[in-house]
C-alpha cells in the first residue's frame, strides 16, 4: 500500500510534515528530529505552537544518498 505524502508550499518551497518525512525514509519521528538537530534536514515552523515541517527537496537529497550508499557498500 502507498501512502501518499501531504505537501504545504511555504515560502516558493514544499514542507511535509515529520510523520511523512519518517515514512518516507523508513525511520521513526525521533530519528527526523535528530536529523533537524543536526542540520541535515531544514524545517520550519508555520504558526507559533503549531506543527513543524520538514524541506521536501533536503529528503529527496537524503534518502539519495542513503540509496547511493546501500548500492555503493
Amino acid at each position: 500500500m502507498v501512502r501518499l505524502m501531504k505537501k504545504v508550499a511555504h515560502k516558493g518551497a514544499l514542507w511535509c510534515s515529520v510523520g511523512d518525512a519518517a515514512h518516507y525514509l523508513r525511520t521513526n519521528a525521533n530519528k527526523i528530529r535528530v536529523l533537524m538537530g543536526s542540520g541535515e534536514l531544514a524545517y520550519t515552523q508555520l504558526r507559533l505552537n503549531g506543527n513543524l515541517y520538514v524541506s521536501v527537496s533536503d529528503l529527496v537529497k537524503l534518502q539519495t544518498q542513503k540509496m547511493a550508499a546501500k548500492r555503493d557498500g
